[in-house]
């Protein structure tokens, strides 16, 4: 529920986003992706289609980036705070930064790479990031242990909490 409303204010800030700079990270993607020339993938109708939503296309993995980004400084995402989750240590205590940042890096590799790869328009990092980001996801899908932990959490040393139980 909370990956759904963050995804939500993802979208959000895209579209305020991609009145900003929505101009600049299509303009990227055609250099990245190579839209348009005679030996690309995206030739035909794929073009037409990303030009009509490129602005906000292209600009939702840096607006994605910047709501996660709240996570480590608040110890949860918008979404996370809003249904009063908090990221803590796996043992229940604070986080300290090092792990808060860890797993916002880790979980969010993806964005990263999808991001830089659209400012240096270099599609090699943009391959690599959908690798990165999808297998992130399927980390997600296969959460270990008896706390269901994501393979960021592992590697973080954290854990989402429920705010509402340990007050009552």
């Amino acid at each position: 529920m909370a990956a759904g409303l963050d995804g939500l204010a993802g979208v959000a800030a895209g579209l305020f986003l991609s009145q900003l700079v929505g101009d600049y990270f299509s303009q990227r993607a055609v250099v990245m992706l190579r839209i348009g020339d005679p030996d690309s993938f995206f030739r035909g109708p794929i073009p037409m289609v990303l030009g009509i939503f490129g602005e906000l296309v292209f600009t939702l993995p840096l607006a994605f980036l910047l709501i996660q980004l709240v996570e480590p400084v608040l110890q949860g995402s918008p979404g996370k705070l809003l249904l009063r989750l908090s990221v803590r240590t796996s043992r229940g205590e604070a986080a300290t930064p090092g792990p808060t940042w860890t797993r916002f890096a880790t979980k969010n590799v993806g964005l990263w790479g999808m991001t830089l790869a659209l400012i240096t328009g270099t599609w090699a990092i943009g391959a690599t990031a959908l690798v990165l980001g999808a297998a992130v996801a399927i980390g997600f899908l296969f959460a270990a242990g008896p706390r269901k932990l994501a393979a960021h959490d592992r590697l973080a040393r954290t854990a989402v909490y429920d705010q509402s139980r340990s007050s009552s």
